[in-house]
């Protein structure tokens, strides 16, 4: 358990002293609420029901981002760097590395979260530490939401690039099909929404746990479950390597 917690430390300390990271998970979606929410609601006040609203969609984007190109693009990382074959060969070395790995990116959603909320929310008229306790127990079960596909891309022998470049794609379609299916009727985005995980999400944000049973208790069953397979089959040796 101390190694865990020691291990927790080093790679929170190492995620957070990454400036490209922070500038695209936190610094820019922040810019882009306040500049749609000047040209959407100029005259209007925000209460905690439209900032629910309307930040729904960036929250997501934060817990995937973190989810995929945090957690389970630094595991892959790793394995390329030929980190996890000289180090991490033993069951209870991967149990502790993974166990690490999402106790850390849980811990770095969470400040990516109440940095933007802190920023954002001072716009609204009717604070309550209730409502950032509410969004923040939302925000985090979005974000084991993501790390079960994250952790899943883990499993397949991509390499560094080719994992940065699908998780892109990813979150780019996702996110793009969750914003264009709410200004449009057309019925092939709905079909693919009931894939979405971002749709899902966003809606997590919107409407609180209660009123996405489903999704939570696909969240509860599976993440748990993708995490053991994700250690016992965590691919050890990287693909370019031939040994």
């Amino acid at each position: 358990m101390y190694r865990t917690i020691k291990l927790v430390k080093i790679l929170i300390t190492e995620q957070l002293r990454e400036p490209i990271s922070i500038l695209w998970t936190t610094i820019s979606p922040i810019s882009i609420f306040y500049y749609n929410l000047l040209n959407k609601s100029r005259n209007q006040e925000l209460t905690r029901e439209s900032y629910t609203e309307i930040s729904s969609l960036y929250f997501s984007y934060i817990s995937a981002s973190v989810a995929f190109f945090g957690l389970s693009l630094y595991i892959i990382g790793r394995r390329e760097s030929g980190f996890i074959r000289s180090f991490i060969y033993t069951k209870q070395s991967r149990n502790t590395f993974l166990a690490a790995q999402i106790l850390a990116y849980c811990t770095v959603s969470l400040i990516y979260f109440s940095t933007f909320y802190i920023i954002t929310s001072i716009s609204i008229t009717d604070y309550s530490i209730i409502h950032y306790a509410s969004l923040g127990a939302r925000f985090i079960s979005c974000f084991f939401l993501f790390s079960i596909f994250g952790l899943l891309i883990t499993l397949a022998p991509l390499s560094f690039q080719n994992s940065s470049t699908t998780m892109s794609i990813i979150i780019f379609t996702a996110v793009g099909s969750a914003i264009y299916s709410t200004h449009s009727n057309n019925h092939f985005l709905q079909y693919i929404n009931l894939i979405n995980p971002v749709h899902y999400a966003t809606d997590i944000m919107k409407n609180g746990l209660s009123h996405n049973i489903m999704a939570v208790l696909f969240t509860a069953i599976f993440f748990p479950a993708t995490a053991l397979l994700a250690s016992k089959k965590m691919i050890v040796n990287p693909v370019w390597s031939r040994y």
